[in-house]
């Protein structure tokens, strides 16, 4: 049960939050993002339950501390509904679906939060692994059955889990967008003379020198998800090393005259590496 001076605190700060006459939360100022793409963290995680929820609701700027209120709230439902919630709802407004109404303008604010935060970034594929642990982050909570989150959210809207679900693959195209430089040097690979030394050589030249500038660039980055990093890098192997086998072979086909091993910096055993 909550005591009244915690109801009147969180009263006052819900009132705030969601405005008496449905006015809009009011945006934040722009903040630091984290340098490698990792979540958004909360400034401070040393206080108590109601302190944890006073400060998301007040400053509204971490996803751990905003599933992590949620989840305190929808186990506090019944209460925080009735005796909260209930007093400051619009006339004739359903009781049952304040707290999810309360749940979807949360978890909208955070959205509007971290998507300005990515703007922060000079580097787009950074905003995106940026965004891509926060959205996966979040579809993992709510998709813990154990957290009881996602039956409350899906009263309010019962696509939400797939919402995030679909961000996670928008961003992991944001990244993909990242080797596009290393798969034009070598996408006329099909196209090229059997013979046409040349133009192997310059497609393997400007290959490697994009490659490894692209894995320069990135050698910071972090996907926090052991089993997403392994996703996304799937789908950099899939994209990638056909193609450069492709010109891997056909160089290697050559005649003796005309050989390129000395420029196939990436050969069987560090093509097995690097992927």
């Amino acid at each position: 049960m909550l005591n009244q001076n915690t109801i009147c605190k969180l009263n006052f700060v819900l009132i705030t939050l969601i405005g008496r006459h449905g006015s809009e939360v009011r945006p934040l100022g722009r903040q630091r993002a984290p340098r490698d793409g990792e979540l958004q963290q909360p400034g401070t995680n040393q206080c108590n339950e109601f302190r944890l929820l006073l400060m998301m609701l007040m400053k509204r700027q971490s996803v751990k501390l905003t599933l992590n209120t949620l989840y305190l709230l929808s186990h506090y439902r019944q209460v925080v509904t009735n005796q909260v919630l209930s007093l400051n709802a619009q006339p004739n407004e359903p009781v049952a679906l304040l707290m999810p109404k309360l749940f979807a303008k949360m978890l909208s604010h955070l959205g509007h939060v971290l998507r300005a935060r990515a703007e922060t970034y000079d580097d787009p594929t950074l905003a995106a692994i940026f965004s891509l642990n926060n959205s996966n982050y979040i579809a993992k909570a709510l998709g813990d059955e154990s957290s009881g989150l996602l039956p409350v959210l899906r009263e309010q809207n019962a696509h939400i889990l797939q919402f995030y679900l679909d961000a996670i693959q928008k961003h992991i195209s944001e990244y993909m967008a990242s080797w596009y430089p290393v798969l034009q040097t070598i996408t006329s690979v099909d196209q090229m003379h059997p013979e046409d030394r040349t133009a192997m050589r310059n497609a393997i030249t400007a290959f490697t020198r994009e490659f490894e500038q692209t894995v320069s660039a990135q050698r910071g980055y972090c996907v926090t998800d052991p089993i997403l990093a392994d996703q996304v890098r799937v789908k950099v192997k899939a994209a990638v090393v056909p193609m450069y086998a492709k010109l891997y072979n056909k160089a290697n086909a050559l005649t003796e005259a005309a050989s390129l091993s000395s420029h196939l910096r990436y050969g069987n055993t560090r093509r097995r590496a690097w992927t």
